[in-house]
């Protein structure tokens, strides 16, 4: 795109997800099979040189934040926007590729809510597991990377028996 172009917004279809073509899907989950091992070793890594242990959750928030963040943004034409609702917009996009089931029941630029009614690994790992490795890095990179004042907060688990996950992005006190 030349400069000067401007991106249309890939629209939210109306049970809040996205249309995705098999092709995006598959470099997505390629892409997960990949780097994932690459996560690991790099988190070992680091913590050696560094003399300290460094959690595998903060390079995933770091990987996040400075290269699959800004693809997404670009994907759905929504650069530059730094509210709530660019935040829900990235999760949706997310979940929507991972075969995540939810529905976005509050949408305003401070504050924005998705209530999630299925997932593939709510069965598979625990409520610790999705906290820390899942939820807590890749969540919170994305509304500290949209604007610093973007509070996360996953305030329910179904892999802890709960009807749904709750996911909040809100904005916080400046």
């Amino acid at each position: 795109m030349g400069e000067g172009t401007i991106r249309r917004e890939r629209p939210l279809e109306h049970s809040h997800c996205y249309r995705i073509p098999c092709a995006e899907r598959l470099y997505f989950f390629a892409l997960r099979l990949s780097v994932l091992p690459a996560f690991w070793v790099r988190a070992r890594l680091t913590s050696l040189v560094a003399g300290k242990r460094i959690p595998l959750s903060d390079v995933l928030a770091r990987y996040f934040r400075d290269v699959e963040l800004p693809r997404i943004q670009r994907k759905l034409g929504i650069e530059g926007q730094d509210d709530a609702i660019a935040a829900v917009k990235v999760l949706t996009y997310l979940h929507t590729l991972s075969g995540v089931i939810g529905q976005i029941i509050e949408m305003t630029p401070q504050r924005c809510v998705r209530l999630e009614s299925r997932c593939p690994l709510s069965g598979v790992f625990s409520r610790h597991f999705c906290q820390c490795v899942l939820s807590y890095p890749t969540f919170t990179a994305i509304g500290t990377a949209i604007h610093p004042d973007l509070i996360h907060r996953h305030e329910t688990y179904l892999s802890a028996g709960d009807e749904g996950c709750t996911l909040v992005f809100e904005q916080g006190a400046s």
